[in-house]
Parts: structure tokens; sequence; C-alpha cells
């Protein structure tokens, strides 16, 4: 949320929402699952900072992938350097509904280096707001998708590799959006996994407060 003090409806409820307490529960997953790769979005250079603290504490070594040192990066990716080799990276701005620049992307080309095998990932955050809160917002994530098509027809092509994208896309399965996505080649990694899971698990939850029931569906 960009997001690093706590704020007045959190003191309210009891709670704190500041960057420190947040981190420890990111750190928290990550040292149990140790991804290879995390793909970020909406995250401040201060809540990176105590996220690569923790996860140095813990005795893992992850290495952020971070554009324009001090200024808002909203993409950022952190991998394993044990696990895998970062060979180069670039970072994006949208050209449509960047929202003050946030909304944008940041791609690095790995090697894993048991294996040797080479893959590209992008970190995404397309634009957030709803058609109905203001039309053209999905012509805004289409063309945002556009963008990323056309980067991966470029890397894909040059490297020989797969790509991969994760990030907040702020669209359904049936957008114009994923569609555009789905038309330049990438498949959707739902319906690649051998087992599933269709529950959302997903509440409502900001700078504001939280809700403690879960989203319909």
């Amino acid at each position: 949320w960009k997001c690093d003090n706590n704020q007045p409806a959190w003191k309210e409820l009891g709670y704190d929402c500041s960057a420190k307490t947040r981190a420890e529960g990111f750190i928290i997953v990550y040292v149990a699952f140790k991804p290879d790769i995390i793909n970020l979005q909406e995250m401040s250079q201060t809540m990176l900072s105590y996220i690569k603290s923790g996860l140095k504490a813990a005795g893992l070594n992850y290495r952020a992938v971070c554009y324009a040192p001090g200024e808002p990066d909203d993409t950022p990716l952190l991998y394993n350097a044990d696990v895998l080799e970062l060979k180069t990276s670039g970072h994006h701005v949208y050209t449509y509904g960047n929202n003050g620049n946030t909304k944008s992307y940041t791609w690095g080309l790995f090697v894993h280096k048991e294996t040797g095998t080479q893959f590209l990932n992008l970190s995404t955050h397309l634009w957030w707001k709803s058609e109905s809160v203001e039309p053209g917002s999905n012509e805004s994530r289409l063309r945002q998708a556009k963008e990323i098509t056309a980067l991966a027809d470029k890397l894909v092509e040059k490297y020989s590799c797969p790509m991969i994208i994760s990030g907040d896309l702020n669209c359904n399965i049936n957008s114009t959006a994923i569609a555009e996505l789905k038309n330049g080649g990438f498949e959707d990694c739902y319906d690649l996994a051998s087992s599933k899971d269709n529950t959302r698990g997903h509440h409502a939850c900001s700078a504001s407060g939280f809700s403690t029931e879960l989203y319909e569906g």
C-alpha cells in the first residue's frame, strides 16, 4: 500500500498495519516456502528493506531487482541468489494509465544454477479502477497488456526461453487484457496446474481498516 506507518483506523481496531509489522507476516510465509522468485507490487522501499533484512536474518540469500532508487517502484523482484543467477533485467512504466508512474513492470532473465535452465520472469501491476467507476479502465489494462506482449515477443525470441508473468492484474479471466495475454502466447497457470483449488479467500483490507468477511465466490 506504500503505507509505512500505522493508521488511525487500525489503531482504533487495536491492530498495527505499519510496514514493519506487515513485513513480519510476509517473512513467515517466504521462509516457510522459500520461493525462487517473489514478484511484488505496491512495495515501499521501507517495507522492502524490512523484508530483505528478515530473510537475511533467517539465513536466506535473497536479492532485489529494483529500479529508481529512492523513487516509487511498485513492481520489484526478490530472488533466491543461492538458486538463481540474474543475467539481465529491465523496468518500464506503462505508457497508458500509469497512475503517477506506479503502474509498471520489472523483468529479469534468470538461470537456474543447478539445472542451467533459463527463463524470463516479469512482475507487473495493471491499472486498478473498474470500468463502472472510471470508463476506459478496461482499455487502459488492455493497452498495458499489449505492452507486455510486445516485450515478450522480443525477449522470448532473443533468449529462446519461456516467460512467466505474475502480479496484480486487476481484472478477471474474461477480460480483454487477459485475452490479449493469451493471444500473445501466455497460458493461465491455473489451467496448467495438476491440482486445483478455486476458493478466493480474499477480504477487503486497506489503510482504512479491514473486513472479517470473505468476498463471495
